[in-house]
């Protein structure tokens, strides 16, 4: 027995030494104008891979910070260790703030893949605390704040959602919608009734509202799938012909919707015939319009 162990704990320092030196290497040649491909053993999501990140967050070359911010934001993602998870989390709440306002947006967005409930106290504080300082990408952590739920941010994000920027004032209102706030569900509404329902609209605004998880946001865009109108394109560039901007919305909405008749995958919609797709969503929502239910996983 005492073999066994000493043989495995040989075998376990290997491993470590190796990995540690290849951590090394592979930093070594970002650093030098080399990129090679991101061994797919720094994705093993495991902990002493995230603590020898550590050094790496604060090089003074961005590309060097950017690998250690991805590698985390992957590792942590192929794992289901709530630990490693809520170390990646606060690694990159930290490139949230990074000088390099690149990385600062790609920290977001990392940040938006993470079960809202792993943010600790800690972490929300820190969301805050960044919000008053960021120059950049404001709109987006903005969102982000709103994902988390983090209620100690209402009368912020309230003077946000009365903002003269356009941009500061929708975000606001997303986000206090996605936090229960039924009166900014209220005004994004009344502002999209004033605009034209098109490709502009589906591509850019559709999204937000699906982020929204809000029961009065989600009827709007049922009225658009419900809709006979052909206001949108085709997305084949060969034959951009005039469709319903209801199969595009479908896409966005059947996902997160509980019941719903279509098959989804990985949180896409899955299903090959549109035409009869839409006409199940449709006869389904039909019967479901006031009890309907909305999937709050995700971002």
């Amino acid at each position: 027995m005492k073999i066994t162990l000493l043989t495995l704990f040989i075998a376990c320092l290997s491993i470590f030494t190796a990995r540690s030196q290849n951590i090394d290497t592979y930093f070594q040649s970002v650093r030098t104008g080399s990129y090679p491909q991101i061994p797919s053993a720094f994705f093993s999501g495991d902990m002493t891979l995230m603590n020898q990140l550590t050094p790496y967050y604060k090089d003074s070359i961005d590309d060097v910070r950017g690998k250690a911010y991805y590698i985390a934001y992957r590792s942590a993602t192929n794992t289901d260790n709530q630990k490693i998870k809520k170390a990646a989390i606060g690694a990159l709440i930290e490139g949230v703030k990074d000088k390099d306002s690149g990385l600062s947006g790609d920290n977001i967005e990392f940040l938006t893949e993470f079960d809202k409930d792993l943010f600790s106290a800690k972490d929300q504080q820190e969301l805050l605390s960044v919000l008053s300082t960021i120059k950049y990408h404001k709109p987006e952590l903005i969102k982000l704040i709103g994902y988390v739920n983090i209620s100690e941010a209402e009368n912020t994000l309230k003077s946000y959602a009365a903002s003269s920027n356009r941009r500061l004032q929708w975000s606001g209102l997303l986000a206090l919608s996605r936090m229960g706030d039924e009166a900014s569900a209220q005004k994004i509404i009344s502002i999209l009734e004033n605009l034209p329902v098109n490709d502009n609209l589906v591509y850019e605004l559709v999204p937000d509202l699906v982020y929204t998880r809000n029961k009065a946001a989600f009827d709007y865009l049922f009225t658009i799938i419900n809709s006979n109108e052909n206001n949108c394109t085709s997305p084949d560039p060969d034959n951009e012909v005039a469709i319903l901007c209801g199969y595009r919305v479908m896409e966005y909405l059947a996902p997160h919707l509980t019941a719903q008749p279509l098959p989804t995958e990985d949180g896409e919609l899955a299903v090959d015939n549109y035409e009869q797709a839409l006409q199940e969503l449709r006869a389904w929502h039909a019967n479901h319009q006031s009890d309907y239910g909305i999937l709050e996983e995700g971002y």
